[in-house]
């Protein structure tokens, strides 16, 4: 029912029902272990709290100073000209672009 890809395929739903019984029995560190130490390939699902704590992604964030303090954030995926594109501007504190934006898109 499973034995080659197209099997698998005919059969999703009932494979992916399988395998999720299976993975709800431990928590996905056991599974990452068991996968690494018989060397199959593997990584895991993140949230988004779990992207900001792991030190493999050190790389791709940034501290930026907001009006409410420093929040990390995920540096831009591309180069331009040799130079990472950094945003530098806090987030609009509530009600800070009001008037602007009623100037422009608003005719009263």
């Amino acid at each position: 029912m499973f034995k080659t890809n197209e099997d698998r395929v005919k059969n999703r739903e009932q494979l992916v029902s399988i395998l999720q019984e299976i993975f709800r029995r431990n928590s996905r560190d056991y599974w990452l272990s068991l996968f690494d130490n018989a060397k199959i390939p593997s990584s895991p699902v993140y949230d988004i709290d779990d992207v900001f704590n792991d030190p493999y992604a050190e790389h791709i964030l940034f501290e930026l100073n907001q009006n409410f303090g420093k929040i990390k954030q995920l540096k831009e995926p591309v180069t331009i000209n040799g130079k990472e594109p950094v945003s530098d501007k806090s987030v609009p504190l509530l009600g800070e672009n009001t008037q602007e934006i009623r100037q422009k898109f608003i005719k009263i």
